[in-house]
């Protein structure tokens, strides 16, 4: 495990803000276990000083990612160096690329999925995007999924099934009697309406509409009913407080027109190359949009992809929560920060790190 790994695993077993670059952050205490200790059962941090003075002092050591820490009756101070981590943790998600996050598992296991069949057809598309979403999960988790799988997962819609995955009915408000078909009928004219009736492949088209359908049926626990509001405007929802498929699509959107402006500037020389990770200035990351976007998100990734890999209760929401978080920490980031800047040469180390993040 990475040094950062080790600082995450710390930082998240106590409940805070996150560390900002020029004051400690503050992490109350609260029932845990790590490693070998039972935290639990002490009244308060000065109990087990000296435990954490030494799980402390081993990070430190590691390298100068923790600058400073102190520990009181009730909290533990952190501050971190923010270029040190950044610098880590963009290294390791490029080191992994898709598999970042992703441990093995599953490895030499092999599953068969199943659903129980159920007579209503949004209920039973719910079941059947968990399984999907499940059996992905269990690849990356370095298992196989097929008919003859010696290990069985079982999703039903039932709650007398004991040893099967919950999975509760899912509703739409407005019309409790909606089909998979009309469902997915009006995703995709949200779709469209989203995208401006822009040129799009038939293919694209039904992308997008299986992701947000995907995110519509995951949003909450599997084991909670879900209720689906399709009344709200694709227009209005992108730009409301509300943190849906079409927020986090239309964000995805500006992203990739980011890039790929970047890249249409490379090819026609107006943008030098993008440098590599080792040549970024990563101490030019003064945002706390930026601290938050990596330390708050993407290395929180790996424990969001932990707990939705637990087949006992799969918390597969975290997959949406985490592209909320994400779609919102960046929209508020993208409103009031620049990121490519043609025309101001002094300007392009910052512009390059930021195309990297």
């Amino acid at each position: 495990m990475s040094c950062v790994n080790g600082i995450v695993d710390f930082v998240r077993g106590y409940q805070g803000s996150c560390c900002t670059l020029n004051k400690c952050s503050l992490f109350t205490k609260r029932p845990l276990k790590r490693r070998d200790f039972d935290l639990s059962s002490f009244f308060n941090l000065k109990d087990i000083k000296d435990i954490l003075n030494q799980e402390l002092d081993g990070l430190m050591t590691c390298n100068s990612q923790i600058i400073f820490y102190n520990i009181s009756k009730n909290q533990i101070s952190l501050k971190l160096n923010r270029s040190t981590v950044i610098k880590s943790i963009f290294h390791e998600i490029s080191e992994y690329k898709s598999a970042y996050g992703c441990s093995s598992v599953f490895s030499n296991k092999s599953y068969k999925i199943c659903c129980t069949e159920c007579g209503d057809s949004l209920t039973q598309l719910r079941l059947c995007v968990a399984a999907r979403v499940l059996a992905a999960l269990v690849r990356l988790g370095g298992g196989s999924v097929s008919s003859d799988g010696q290990e069985k997962i079982h999703l039903s819609s039932s709650s007398t099934s004991t040893k099967s995955i919950i999975v509760s009915p899912a509703r739409v408000t407005s019309a409790p009697n909606m089909s998979e078909e009309e469902f997915f009928r009006k995703r995709t004219e949200d779709i469209l309406v989203m995208s401006d009736h822009k040129d799009m492949t038939q293919q694209s088209v039904e992308q997008l509409v299986s992701a947000a359908v995907t995110f519509d049926l995951l949003s909450i626990k599997l084991e909670k009913p879900l209720y689906l509001d399709v009344t709200l405007q694709p227009s209005a929802a992108r730009k409301s407080n509300s943190k849906g498929a079409p927020f986090v699509l239309y964000n995805y959107a500006r992203l990739s027109a980011i890039l790929e402006k970047f890249n249409y500037c490379v090819a026609e020389s107006i943008f030098r190359p993008l440098p590599s990770l080792d040549d970024i200035n990563y101490s030019l990351f003064t945002e706390e949009d930026e601290w938050s976007l990596v330390f708050d998100l993407l290395a929180e990734w790996p424990a969001v992809v932990t707990e939705c890999q637990n087949l006992k209760r799969p918390g597969l929401h975290r997959l949406t929560g985490f592209l909320s978080s994400l779609a919102s920490t960046f929209s508020v980031y993208y409103r009031h920060t620049r990121v490519l800047n043609e025309g101001f040469p002094h300007m392009v180390p910052l512009m390059e790190a930021r195309i990297h993040l």
